[in-house]
């Protein structure tokens, strides 16, 4: 029972992400990208991850959400 109710909750979860996807307006999207897609793709390819690299990405989101 447990895992259905899982299993239905990553679905629902998955659909709204989807939508909210498809839905979202160019602008919001650039902002995300620039705020958080690329400081993600950038850490993932670098060597070298550092905290204070983290700290930036999560400044950018927070001025993206705030």
């Amino acid at each position: 029972m447990y895992a259905i109710k899982q299993g239905a909750g990553f679905s629902v979860g998955a659909s709204i992400s989807c939508f909210f996807a498809l839905k979202m307006d160019d602008l919001v999207y650039q902002q995300v990208r620039r705020h958080v897609i690329v400081p993600l793709q950038v850490l993932g390819n670098s060597q070298n991850i550092g905290s204070r690299d983290l700290i930036e990405v999560g400044y950018g989101t927070k001025n993206l959400l705030g």
